[in-house]
């Protein structure tokens, strides 16, 4: 997603779906189910969102909702299908950021992926909980 200068992109695997959202400094929001049965650009996580910007820095706080498992079977285009992360079941995560000046591409990533590409599954982090 290239909206502006910079773009911070989230994935994340809750039950065997992934995820992606992705916001950018305006607030401007793209979500995506990248599932085998997945809705694309058609599925809304329900996640609430806050962008704040200052003067050189710029920061997202993000609220998720779990709809709970077998969710989809009930609204396949609204909220995330899974459990809540656990010991034996944890999510697969990355947090993500692309900027683009001209003519380069920067890319960091809280478990950087070793590739031009941020979608790489065995390379996301785990969240466990309890």
């Amino acid at each position: 997603m290239q909206c502006g200068t910079s773009s911070s992109v989230g994935r994340y695997a809750a039950s065997n779906s992934p995820y992606e959202i992705a916001i950018n400094p305006a607030g401007t929001v793209l979500e995506s189910d990248h599932g085998k049965d997945g809705k694309g650009v058609k599925w809304t996580s329900g996640a609430q969102f806050a962008v704040h910007r200052g003067d050189k820095e710029w920061s997202i706080e993000m609220r998720l909702p779990i709809t709970g498992e077998g969710s989809r079977m009930i609204d396949p285009l609204k909220g995330s299908d899974g459990a809540m992360p656990k010991d034996l079941f944890p999510w697969h995560f990355n947090v993500c950021r692309q900027r683009v000046r001209r003519t380069s591409i920067e890319r960091t990533a809280y478990s950087p992926t070793g590739k031009d590409d941020f979608y790489v599954p065995e390379k996301f982090a785990k969240l466990w909980g309890k």
